[in-house]
């Protein structure tokens, strides 16, 4: 096997992050105290990605589809995201990613039901996580990190 010398490089991660597999590694800070660490979080191109994957989804051309139907291929997507992810800095990034699934998911009943609001009080997150079953991403972590 050899080596691609334009992507392949030597760096010091205390001086610069770097992106590998999807995970960007450098330095991070400690909630709290402040304390510098190297650790990885969820790159941006990889939160882009399943980004794009859940508008494609959530798209104006998909509101004939039930609402169980969408929750349960938004749900697999992001489990298997959040499966693969699940290693290093995640709260910031599953936050983001949760605001971002509420908004589109509200967008789509929107469009689907022919609203002429946002949805905020119609489909607020407690509708959303339970009886719609969309995945709580704040949840799953903590979920992950119990013994």
């Amino acid at each position: 096997m050899t080596l691609n010398e334009e992507k392949t490089r030597t760096c010091d991660a205390w001086q610069e992050s770097f992106n590998f597999l999807g995970y960007t590694f450098g330095v991070r800070y400690a909630f709290g105290s402040g304390r510098k660490y190297l650790g990885a979080s969820p790159s941006s191109k990889s939160l882009a990605r399943l980004r794009d994957k859940v508008r494609e989804l959530t798209g104006p051309e998909t509101t004939w589809l039930h609402e169980e139907i969408l929750v349960g291929a938004i749900n697999r997507l992001v489990r298997g995201w959040t499966s693969y992810f699940s290693y290093g800095s995640l709260w910031r990034a599953y936050v983001k990613m949760e605001r971002f699934l509420a908004e589109r998911v509200r967008g789509w009943l929107v469009r689907k039901h022919k609203l002429g609001t946002r949805g905020q009080r119609r489909y607020p997150a407690e509708y959303l996580y339970g009886p719609m079953g969309l995945v709580h991403l704040p949840t799953a972590l903590k979920g992950m990190r119990t013994p």
